[in-house]
């Protein structure tokens, strides 16, 4: 069964991630990921029109790696037998090119 999130939402799938450099030579401490939580876009929605109908684009492609808070409201479901979330995009925090 193929499954697509609607509007403005991403199906996030979990992405461990270690203290490590990464494009640009910023390196992301380990103190820093603890705090937040790293995923890769499997998915994207439907999309969502603004008031004036003109499509709003998406600023995550799939299998972009990105970070979202671990507060983040989010919806868990089994997909393929692995977790994922599906969150609105808006959500993300960050994209990070590793």
């Amino acid at each position: 069964m193929d499954r697509k999130p609607i509007g403005n939402t991403v199906m996030l799938k979990e992405r461990p991630i270690q203290g490590q450099e990464v494009e640009g030579g910023i390196i992301i401490p380990d103190a820093f990921i603890n705090e937040k939580e790293f995923y890769v876009v499997v998915k994207l929605g439907t999309g969502q029109l603004d008031k004036n109908g003109v499509m709003i684009p998406f600023q995550v492609d799939i299998d972009d790696v990105v970070i979202i808070s671990k507060e983040n409201p989010a919806t868990t479901v089994n997909w393929e037998g692995v977790k994922v979330l599906i969150i609105n995009q808006f959500e993300i925090i960050a994209k990070v090119n590793i």
